[in-house]
Protein backbone atom coordinates (compact mmCIF):
# COMPACT_ATOMS: atom_id res chain seq x y z
CA UNK A 1 0.00 0.00 0.00
CA UNK A 2 1.38 3.44 -0.34
CA UNK A 3 0.24 6.73 -0.03
CA UNK A 4 -2.42 7.98 -2.53
CA UNK A 5 -2.25 11.93 -1.64
CA UNK A 6 -2.24 14.18 1.04
CA UNK A 7 -4.85 17.41 1.06
CA UNK A 8 -3.22 20.83 2.74
CA UNK A 9 -6.13 23.84 3.61
CA UNK A 10 -4.07 26.49 2.60
CA UNK A 11 -4.81 30.36 2.78
CA UNK A 12 -2.41 31.85 -0.08
CA UNK A 13 -2.16 29.49 -2.91
CA UNK A 14 0.15 30.71 -5.23
CA UNK A 15 2.57 31.06 -2.14
CA UNK A 16 1.99 27.41 -1.39
CA UNK A 17 2.46 26.68 -4.98
CA UNK A 18 5.70 28.51 -4.78
CA UNK A 19 7.30 26.67 -1.60
CA UNK A 20 6.31 23.74 -2.91
CA UNK A 21 7.70 23.86 -6.35
CA UNK A 22 11.26 25.63 -5.36
CA UNK A 23 11.57 24.06 -1.92
CA UNK A 24 10.19 20.72 -2.14
CA UNK A 25 10.50 20.22 -5.75
CA UNK A 26 7.31 19.25 -6.51
CA UNK A 27 5.60 19.74 -10.09
CA UNK A 28 2.01 21.05 -10.77
CA UNK A 29 -0.19 18.57 -12.42
CA UNK A 30 -3.10 20.74 -12.03
CA UNK A 31 -4.49 23.95 -11.11
CA UNK A 32 -8.03 24.57 -11.02
CA UNK A 33 -11.14 23.93 -8.47
CA UNK A 34 -12.55 21.91 -6.31
CA UNK A 35 -13.68 19.19 -8.58
CA UNK A 36 -13.61 21.88 -11.44
CA UNK A 37 -16.94 23.49 -10.43
CA UNK A 38 -17.28 27.34 -10.70
CA UNK A 39 -17.31 29.43 -7.50
CA UNK A 40 -15.29 26.04 -5.31
CA UNK A 41 -11.92 27.02 -3.90
CA UNK A 42 -9.03 26.89 -6.11
CA UNK A 43 -7.15 24.13 -5.95
CA UNK A 44 -3.00 22.95 -6.86
CA UNK A 45 -2.13 18.92 -7.74
CA UNK A 46 1.33 18.58 -7.86
CA UNK A 47 3.90 15.44 -7.82
CA UNK A 48 7.14 14.50 -8.32
CA UNK A 49 5.90 13.13 -11.01
CA UNK A 50 3.33 14.00 -12.66
CA UNK A 51 3.80 11.25 -15.65
CA UNK A 52 3.68 8.87 -13.04
CA UNK A 53 1.69 9.60 -10.06
CA UNK A 54 -0.87 12.78 -11.08
CA UNK A 55 -0.80 14.25 -7.41
CA UNK A 56 0.48 13.49 -4.50
CA UNK A 57 -0.36 16.33 -2.76
CA UNK A 58 -3.17 18.86 -3.41
CA UNK A 59 -3.52 22.31 -1.89
CA UNK A 60 -6.94 23.53 -1.67
CA UNK A 61 -7.73 27.30 -0.68
CA UNK A 62 -9.62 28.14 2.06
CA UNK A 63 -9.87 29.63 5.03
CA UNK A 64 -8.93 27.82 7.82
CA UNK A 65 -8.83 28.39 10.95
CA UNK A 66 -6.16 31.32 11.25
CA UNK A 67 -5.37 30.36 15.09
CA UNK A 68 -4.84 26.65 14.34
CA UNK A 69 -1.40 25.60 14.95
CA UNK A 70 -1.17 24.14 11.04
CA UNK A 71 -3.65 22.17 8.95
CA UNK A 72 -1.62 18.30 8.73
CA UNK A 73 1.15 17.82 10.55
CA UNK A 74 3.57 16.67 8.49
CA UNK A 75 3.65 15.03 4.83
CA UNK A 76 6.24 12.48 4.11
CA UNK A 77 7.84 12.19 0.73
CA UNK A 78 10.35 9.19 0.11
CA UNK A 79 13.73 9.72 -1.97
CA UNK A 80 16.00 7.15 -3.43
CA UNK A 81 19.60 8.18 -1.53
CA UNK A 82 21.13 10.87 0.78
CA UNK A 83 22.89 12.52 -2.07
CA UNK A 84 18.76 13.36 -3.00
CA UNK A 85 18.30 14.31 0.55
CA UNK A 86 21.65 16.45 0.76
CA UNK A 87 20.27 18.55 -2.49
CA UNK A 88 16.84 19.00 -0.58
CA UNK A 89 18.18 19.98 2.68
CA UNK A 90 20.89 22.68 0.89
CA UNK A 91 17.97 24.47 -0.87
CA UNK A 92 15.74 23.54 2.64
CA UNK A 93 18.71 25.36 4.99
CA UNK A 94 19.07 28.55 2.63
CA UNK A 95 14.95 29.16 2.20
CA UNK A 96 13.62 31.42 4.74
CA UNK A 97 10.48 30.09 4.17
CA UNK A 98 10.88 26.64 5.45
CA UNK A 99 9.74 26.61 9.52
CA UNK A 100 10.58 24.71 12.17
CA UNK A 101 8.57 21.62 12.51
CA UNK A 102 10.03 20.63 16.28
CA UNK A 103 9.14 23.11 18.93
CA UNK A 104 12.62 22.56 20.95
CA UNK A 105 14.45 23.47 17.35
CA UNK A 106 14.40 27.01 15.81
CA UNK A 107 14.46 25.44 12.03
CA UNK A 108 14.71 22.43 10.16
CA UNK A 109 16.53 19.47 11.21
CA UNK A 110 18.07 16.53 10.29
CA UNK A 111 16.64 13.01 12.53
CA UNK A 112 17.60 9.94 12.59
CA UNK A 113 14.69 7.40 12.91
CA UNK A 114 16.59 4.14 12.47
CA UNK A 115 15.02 3.11 8.73
CA UNK A 116 15.55 6.45 7.46
CA UNK A 117 17.67 9.33 7.63
CA UNK A 118 14.99 12.47 7.49
CA UNK A 119 14.88 15.76 7.45
CA UNK A 120 12.30 17.50 8.86
CA UNK A 121 10.40 21.21 8.96
CA UNK A 122 7.33 23.18 8.18
CA UNK A 123 5.75 25.09 5.03
CA UNK A 124 4.86 28.72 5.28
CA UNK A 125 1.66 27.82 6.74
CA UNK A 126 2.76 25.49 9.05
CA UNK A 127 1.90 22.12 7.98
CA UNK A 128 4.66 19.64 8.57
CA UNK A 129 7.19 18.15 5.93
CA UNK A 130 9.28 15.19 6.28
CA UNK A 131 11.78 14.16 3.39
CA UNK A 132 13.50 10.91 3.94
CA UNK A 133 16.01 8.49 2.60
CA UNK A 134 15.89 5.01 3.58
CA UNK A 135 18.75 3.20 5.68
CA UNK A 136 20.19 -0.45 5.26
CA UNK A 137 18.36 -1.47 8.23
CA UNK A 138 14.35 -2.53 8.81
CA UNK A 139 13.50 -1.91 12.26
CA UNK A 140 10.31 -1.83 15.15
CA UNK A 141 11.06 1.87 15.28
CA UNK A 142 7.82 2.50 17.03
CA UNK A 143 9.00 0.05 19.73
CA UNK A 144 11.62 1.85 21.57
CA UNK A 145 12.71 5.62 21.74
CA UNK A 146 13.99 7.39 18.47
CA UNK A 147 16.73 9.09 20.66
CA UNK A 148 18.84 9.25 23.62
CA UNK A 149 19.74 12.98 23.71
CA UNK A 150 15.92 13.92 25.15
CA UNK A 151 15.16 15.62 21.64
CA UNK A 152 12.24 13.64 20.00
CA UNK A 153 14.39 12.39 17.23
CA UNK A 154 18.36 11.91 17.18
CA UNK A 155 20.22 14.51 14.69
CA UNK A 156 22.47 13.37 12.03
CA UNK A 157 25.50 15.50 10.58
CA UNK A 158 23.69 15.20 6.98
CA UNK A 159 27.10 16.68 5.09
CA UNK A 160 28.89 13.03 6.27
CA UNK A 161 29.67 10.85 3.94
CA UNK A 162 27.63 7.93 3.16
CA UNK A 163 29.72 5.46 4.86
CA UNK A 164 30.24 7.22 8.03
CA UNK A 165 26.62 7.66 8.24
CA UNK A 166 25.61 4.02 7.78
CA UNK A 167 29.03 3.46 10.56
CA UNK A 168 27.28 5.93 12.86
CA UNK A 169 23.78 4.95 12.47
CA UNK A 170 24.35 1.52 13.36
CA UNK A 171 26.32 2.28 16.30
CA UNK A 172 23.33 4.83 17.28
CA UNK A 173 20.46 1.36 17.00
CA UNK A 174 22.89 -0.49 19.49
CA UNK A 175 23.21 2.34 21.50
CA UNK A 176 19.09 3.11 21.70
CA UNK A 177 18.15 -0.80 22.22
CA UNK A 178 16.43 -0.73 18.38
CA UNK A 179 16.22 -4.10 16.78
CA UNK A 180 16.71 -3.85 13.21
CA UNK A 181 17.56 -6.39 10.26
CA UNK A 182 19.03 -5.75 6.74
CA UNK A 183 16.12 -3.85 5.16
CA UNK A 184 14.03 -6.43 3.14
CA UNK A 185 14.93 -8.63 6.22
CA UNK A 186 13.08 -8.21 9.57
CA UNK A 187 10.95 -10.78 10.03
CA UNK A 188 7.46 -9.17 10.68
CA UNK A 189 6.13 -11.01 13.55
CA UNK A 190 4.96 -9.67 17.34
CA UNK A 191 8.55 -12.01 18.68
CA UNK A 192 11.26 -11.18 16.94
CA UNK A 193 14.99 -12.33 17.92
CA UNK A 194 17.35 -9.53 17.38
CA UNK A 195 20.09 -9.87 14.39
CA UNK A 196 22.18 -7.08 13.68
CA UNK A 197 24.30 -6.55 10.14
CA UNK A 198 27.54 -7.53 9.98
Amino acid sequence: MRLGHVVVLVRNLDDMIAFYVEVVDLQISDIGTAAGRPGTPRIALLSWDPATIHHQIALLEVRPDPNAPRNVHHIAFEVDSLADLRAIWARVRSDQRCRSLDPAADGPVTAFIGDQWSIRFADPEGNGIEIYAPTPWDTRAAMTPYSTSGLVFEPFDIAADDATLIAWGERQLAVMGMDYWPRGERPWTSKVKRRTVR
